[in-house]
Formats: structure tokens, C-alpha cells, sequence
């Protein structure tokens, strides 16, 4: 194993273990998006899959991404989609055949309100 493969190897598992733990926490902003290899959405924590969610059930998050990503902005907007980024993670990263198949990206719907500086 040369050290290009050892240090990508590296990155997958350092994603992973960052992953297992990856939960909202006090240091965490709404609408912060992390890669992760976990293959389940965890608590507070959604896949960017361009998923269409509620305002009503999500006034924050709606305030922050708005109709950006579609939906019609009257009950419904939806998240961005990410897996196409996914997949060129892995290609760039040139670790497909060590990269979990459900290395993703998830977005963070609770937590802090960011700032507006």
C-alpha cells in the first residue's frame, strides 16, 4: 500500500468514525451540511436528497434555504440535492473501493440559528 492509498484510506475512515457520532450538537448551525458514512438519517440530521419538507413543520430552515432548491413556497420548499456530489466525492477522492456505498451528505435541521453578520 503506497502512501496515496494509505492517506485516502485514511480520509474514508475518519469520515466514518466522524460519522457514527455525528449528531446535532450546541456547536452546530441549522442548515450546516456535512459529509458523512452513515447510512440512516440520525437525529436532527437529514439526507440531501432534494427532499420536499413542510414550512410549517420547518419555518427556520424554510428561512434560510427558502424555494431555492424548488417547492412551492406557499406549504412546501426542499432541501438541496446532493447525491451527485456523492459520486464525485468518491471518483475525485478515488476511494470507491473503500468508501462506504452510503457515504453521503446530510443537513442539519435543528440547531443554532447562524447569525446574520
Amino acid at each position: 500500500m503506497n502512501l496515496s492509498s494509505i492517506t485516502r484510506f485514511a480520509a474514508v475512515f475518519l469520515i466514518a468514525i466522524g460519522g457514527l457520532t455525528a449528531q446535532v450538537s450546541a456547536e452546530d448551525y441549522l442548515g450546516d451540511i456535512k459529509l458523512t458514512a452513515v447510512g440512516f438519517d440520525q437525529r436532527g440530521w437529514v439526507h440531501c436528497d432534494g427532499k420536499e419538507l413542510l414550512i410549517s413543520e420547518h419555518q427556520s430552515l424554510f428561512s434560510l434555504l427558502g424555494t431555492g432548491y424548488g417547492g412551492d413556497g406557499r406549504s412546501t420548499f426542499k432541501l438541496p440535492d446532493l447525491r451527485k456530489q456523492e459520486e464525485v466525492f468518491r471518483k475525485a477522492a478515488n476511494v470507491s473501493t473503500h468508501a462506504p456505498d452510503h457515504l453521503r451528505y446530510v443537513i442539519s435541521i435543528d440547531g443554532l440559528f447562524p447569525p446574520r453578520n
